[in-house]
Parts: structure tokens; sequence; C-alpha cells
């Protein structure tokens, strides 16, 4: 096909599912795969256990992180944390999963059978009722963030079903096969780079395409975007608010960066041959009705999973003015549909592996000839709507708010330090003049390690590859 997209921005949040997000905009006007309001689960295992039903009830903040690991998602998904085979009624452990989580009493479990209206999260959906919205969209893989952010860039996790470890992460990536191709991208991020953990990509050559996202907007409104833009966002509340919307972080910040990737993208003269993909990684532990499909298995790497079913359905939205309003795409998607699109859309070589080769494009959705001008409704909603965080200048007076400081850190913030140490080989040292981080038993101290420590580490990589073009250049 004749490439018409020229510009392709990824914007891959954090653990949320479909129905959990998006679910109750469903109607018989508007007929996607969401809630009736008659789903329920059981409190707990037992027969005759009583019912909680789903309520469009869920506010910004769900102070306890649902469980999410594979064991967690087999006993959502099977009632059983070793998985298949299944049962007579999936998708009934929720309720008893999050009970199994710290602090979660039970008077705080059936919160996980709260999801969100449109009035509560405006901004996903007036973009996911203006352009397309993807309601058979699958995490990759049953498990956390570090395996299906993989599967977005490499379409196979080399095996991983947990976040961190000291795996040899060398697995080809789509960026090369861009690189291949004359196309260029870009890895736009807030404080941890999780794709530097690709040892392919952590070269002094590969690390100037990593940017921080302050200088996306500037990008996109001088017209020197990518083809193809990953955008990571910010894990911890550390020099800045989290917007990732990883529980116990807010969506509120999370809508607000949605909000601020479309309208630079709007604004900007690329913007009718631009496509925004806003996914989220994993469901994160949240409700969703939906039992995953088989999948296919992406490589010989199984002993610890087939890798031969999906995860839990995730939130997945296209926009682009190529789209119809209205769109609803019900092929099955998973993360590695990013890869066949872009490999569809920019005729790179692949696949990358067995999973990529099986995944469906979501290119389809873009049938209009021309583009089109949005509709005032989204756009009111957007300037309506759109959470704004506190300027930088006042984020030192909120340090004091629950928000900037607390007190634990999550599995993944953990392997995230982990992994900041072993990319860049910085300790928890003195990085900022009389501002020492001498240990991350926080999370704003972990956050600021981790931005401080990459972005020292990236500056170092920049000045070797700087070097060596200087060196060559001599020649």
């Amino acid at each position: 096909m004749a490439t018409k997209i020229k510009h392709v921005v990824v914007l891959m949040l954090e653990n949320r599912s479909f129905d959990h997000m998006l679910g109750y905009l469903k109607t018989d006007q508007y007929p996607i795969n969401g809630l009736t309001g008659y789903e329920t689960n059981p409190v707990n295992l037992e027969p005759g256990a009583k019912e909680i039903g789903v309520q469009p009830d869920a506010t910004d903040i769900l102070v306890h992180d649902p469980g999410h690991e594979f064991s967690d998602v087999n006993v959502q998904m099977f009632e059983n944390p070793l998985g298949p085979p299944p049962v007579e009624r999936p998708n009934r452990g929720f309720v008893f999963s999050y009970g199994q989580q710290p602090h979660v009493t039970p008077e705080i479990a059936p919160q996980i059978m709260s999801c969100f209206s449109a009035a509560n999260l405006p901004v996903l959906s007036a973009l996911a009722q203006e352009f397309a919205i993807c309601d058979h969209w699958y995490s990759s893989m049953p498990g956390p963030t570090w395996p299906n952010r993989f599967f977005a860039h490499c379409a196979t996790s080399k095996g991983g079903i947990t976040n961190g470890g000291a795996a040899n992460y060398d697995m080809p990536t789509v960026f090369e096969q861009l690189t291949a191709k004359g196309r260029t991208w870009k890895i736009y991020f807030h404080d941890f780079v999780h794709a530097l953990q690709l040892t392919r990509l952590n070269s002094p050559e590969n690390v100037v395409n990593f940017v921080k996202f302050s200088t996306f907007a500037q990008d996109a409104r001088k017209g020197r975007l990518p083809n193809y833009s990953f955008i990571e966002p910010r894990y911890y509340n550390g020099l800045a608010a989290a917007n990732d919307q990883h529980p116990p972080h807010g969506v509120a910040r999370g809508e607000a960066l949605i909000a601020s990737v479309y309208k630079a993208l709007q604004a900007s003269n690329t913007w009718p041959e631009s496509l925004l993909v806003i996914v989220y990684d994993e469901h994160g532990g949240t409700y969703d009705h939906v039992t995953p499909p088989a999948a296919t298995p992406p490589d010989e790497h199984t002993s610890q999973f087939g890798f031969d079913r999906y995860g839990v359905r995730v939130p997945a939205v296209l926009v682009s003015p190529l789209i119809p309003k209205g769109t609803i795409v019900s092929q099955p998607l998973d993360h590695t549909s990013i890869i066949a699109s872009l490999r569809e859309n920019f005729d790179l070589d692949g696949p990358l592996t067995h999973r990529d080769r099986d995944a469906s494009s979501f290119m389809g959705a873009l049938d209009l000839a021309t583009a089109r001008t949005p509709t005032q409704q989204v756009e009111s909603a957007l300037r309506a709507n759109s959470p704004v965080p506190p300027p930088a200048k006042r984020l030192k007076a909120l340090a004091g708010e629950r928000y900037l400081v607390s007190s634990t850190l999550s599995e993944l913030q953990r392997a995230m330090v982990d992994a900041t140490r072993s990319i860049t080989g910085a300790a928890p040292t003195p990085l900022r003049a009389g501002k020492p981080i001498v240990a991350v038993d926080s999370e704003r101290a972990a956050g600021q390690y981790v931005e401080l420590a990459i972005d020292a580490y990236l500056a170092r990589q920049r000045s070797q590859a700087s070097g060596r073009r200087t060196s060559g250049s001599r020649r």
C-alpha cells in the first residue's frame, strides 16, 4: 500500500483494563464490547459468595495497587495461580485477588469493580468516540510491565514474565528495522527509559534518539517529528508529578499527558499525515469481563510460560484525521500489532518473531482519502475538562503532599531503580550540588535518582557519539 501516514506516535501508559477505563461508553448507538452494568464478581471463591457488581464510580486515585504478576492474572482469570484449565465462568477472581493485596481489607476489595464514567475520564473518552476505539486489544502476555513493553518493541520478551532481572535483553527491535529502511525514530521519556535495557539500542549511536518529553511539542510545532515516536510517561512522583496512571498514581495527570500529546499533534503542520496510538501496557489487575484468546508463541523461549495466550484487554484508541468519527476496531490486536502496522505502513523488513508475523495491523482504520476536521465535541471536551498539572515552580511548595512523598516504592519502581544502577553504573550518590541523594527509600528520592542518573548517562553517551563522529571526520 502507498504510505499515507508519515508520523506514527505511540503513547503507552500503565496498568488499566479496557472495562475499567472505557467499558461504560457502551450504548445501543455505540456498540463496543463494553459493560452492560450487570457484570459481577464474588467476594471470594467459595460457593454462594456475595456478588459485587460493576459501578461507574471510579475516581482519580485507586489507593492500593492491584496484583498484576503472572500468578495474580491467573487467579483473576481462572481462580488458579498456575493458570488453566479454564473454569466454567472465567474472569471471576478480581475481587478475591484484590483482597489478597497488602492493606486491602474486605471493605476495600470491592473497589476493584469500580469503573470510569465518561464524565470522570473526559479526555480518553472523547478521543475514543471521536476517532477509533479498539475493543479487542490485549496485552501481549498475562503479566506485568516489563515483558509487555518488550513485546511492543521486539515482539517477544525472550521468555521473561516478570519485572526486572539480570537478563540479556539482546532481542532485535523494530527501531533497527526502521533505521535499515532510512526511517527516523525517537523515544520521548520523562524519567525512566525502559527501552534502554535493550542492548541493541543502548549504544552511543542510538541514544541520540532518546530525548526528554519536554521537546515533543516543539518537535511537532517545527515539523521535526520522526517517522516513529514512542512516548514513555513519568513513572515516579520525583522531580515532578507522575502521569503514568499506574495505581496509586491518579488518572488526571495521565489525562493531561494524553491531551498535551494530542494538542501538539493536532496543531502541527504534520497532523494530516499523523497517527496517534494511545494504549496501556497491561491491565494492572483492574476488572475486565473478556477472557483473553489464544495467541501465537513468539519463539522458543517458553520455559516459564508458553506465551500461547494473551493477557487481559487494555484500553486502546487510534487518533488520526484519516479515521471516520466513531470507528470501532474489533479485530484481535496486541502490542505486536504496533510492529505489524509499522511494517505495513513503512514497508519494513520482518517479521521479528512469529507473534508479529501473525499480528493484525490496525492501519485499515485510516480509510478516509483526505483529512477531516475533528468535531467541536472533542475540542470542547479537551478545552473544558483537561486536568492541568501544577507548574514546576509550585512543586517545591507541594512537596508535603502525599502524591510527591510516598514512603514506599512499588515493585515496578524498585525494578526501575535496579535497572538504572545496572544501565548507568551510578549508585545513589550526590547528583546535584547541595542536594545529595543518599538513599532511594522513598518514591520521591527514587524518582530523583532515576531521572538524574539516566540524564547524566545519556549525556555521556551522546558525548562519546559526538567524539566518534568528530574523530571519523578527521581521518
